[in-house]
């Protein structure tokens, strides 16, 4: 997942990687249903919560997507700016 993600990053807006978007794709859906399955209780791993992260925006006005995100910032244990790679801001 993290190369996937962090080829779609490099690549340009108009030079999208079909191969690494299934991939990410894919993942986002199974990252969902996993927090779908559990809303109150799941914690994303620190590489769930990137790709999660990059497709924020399909998760917007979703009171369990947030309720996730808080779950994942009040349990993630290090160096916060290790996500940095995982920012989107693009």
């Amino acid at each position: 997942m993290s190369a996937a993600l962090q080829r779609v990053r490099d690549s340009g807006s108009d030079e999208v990687d079909p191969a690494a978007t299934l991939v990410l794709e894919k993942a986002v859906n199974d990252i969902w249903k996993k927090v779908q399955a559990k809303p109150n209780s799941y914690i994303m791993s620190k590489e769930e919560f990137a790709v999660f992260n990059y497709y924020q925006s399909k998760f917007e006005g979703s009171e369990v997507a947030q309720r996730a995100i808080s779950r994942f910032w009040t349990n993630h244990k290090g160096d916060a700016s290790t996500l940095d790679q995982y920012d989107s801001d693009q």
